[in-house]
């Protein structure tokens, strides 16, 4: 959901995470531990801190079931101690709330695991799975893709880091591996299920092929798509898809009706993911045409 972003690009991170805060631990540099007593996890604040406090809670639940306060070290530092028979194989959120001295406290989260060799895990694959989604390839295949291609312009390599830090949330130029210095934009859309069009950019290094192809996926939202210029500079023929049947770069978006209507349950080709997946195989259709 973090990537391929149309916004500037930007050195902070996202939140609920700050740059300013650190979580590491001297057990596990990856924070997937291994059954014991008690699990200890630093918190390094970049703020001027007077204390910290913790909950703890199943991860991407809100509510917490441990808590406590941190021992503060010199360096604005905060060990969190945590008392691992509490816990049972899984993930969890720590979530810290730290005193920098004034009205509202500074948050922040950091997900952990803790025997995750012991997660169970439930079958949910419903037995006619794959009989499912080989007839909804064999229905998007079906399809025409009547496309429709609108050439917009020329980006050389300036044009493009300009670009990325402008409105495709990339630094200037971060990547030595750049194969081309000038590319081909254009606009392009083709047809879909449901009498619905997806709509996309397209980008291609310069001159004649072949070149290999890329689909780049969009994060979660509605919302515009940029350019996959970068793609296209290191020598692929790439597609940034908005895979809800909108225009790529519209001055609003919202839910599309056809995403508003009832899902039945029992016939999962009402759901909008269902239409999300075939636009995404059906971008891989016109790839390879």
């Amino acid at each position: 959901m973090e990537a391929n972003l149309n916004k500037p690009w930007s050195k902070e991170v996202s939140l609920p995470v700050r740059s300013l805060i650190t979580f590491y631990s001297k057990e596990a540099d990856n924070l997937i531990f291994k059954k014991s007593k008690k699990i200890t996890i630093f918190c390094k604040s970049g703020y001027c801190s007077v204390s910290l406090n913790w909950t703890i809670s199943k991860n991407l639940f809100t509510t917490p079931f441990l808590s406590g306060k941190g021992k503060p070290i010199p360096g604005n530092i905060f060990i969190i101690n945590i008392p691992a028979e509490k816990l049972k194989p899984g993930f969890y959120d720590l979530k810290v709330y730290i005193d920098v001295g004034e009205k509202q406290m500074v948050t922040d989260i950091c997900t952990f695991g803790y025997e995750i060799g012991k997660i169970r895990y439930c079958l949910t694959k419903p037995d006619n799975f794959e009989k499912f989604w080989n007839n909804a390839k064999k229905s998007i295949s079906t399809v025409p893709l009547q496309p429709e291609e609108i050439f917009i312009q020329e980006m050389t390599n300036n044009e493009i880091d300009q670009y990325n830090v402008k409105s495709a949330c990339l630094p200037p130029r971060y990547d030595p591996g750049i194969k081309y210095d000038k590319i081909d934009v254009y606009k392009v859309s083709f047809s879909s299920i449901n009498r619905l069009r997806v709509y996309g950019w397209l980008a291609k290094p310069f001159g004649k092929g072949p070149f290999p192809g890329m689909l780049v996926f969009p994060g979660a939202g509605y919302r515009p798509e940029p350019i996959p210029a970068e793609h296209a500079r290191h020598g692929y023929v790439a597609i940034d898809i908005q895979v809800h049947n909108q225009e790529v770069d519209q001055n609003k978006y919202e839910k599309p009706l056809w995403e508003k209507i009832s899902i039945d349950y029992n016939k999962p080709e009402t759901s909008e993911f269902y239409t999300m997946y075939l636009n995404c195989l059906q971008a891989v259709n016109y790839l390879v045409s």
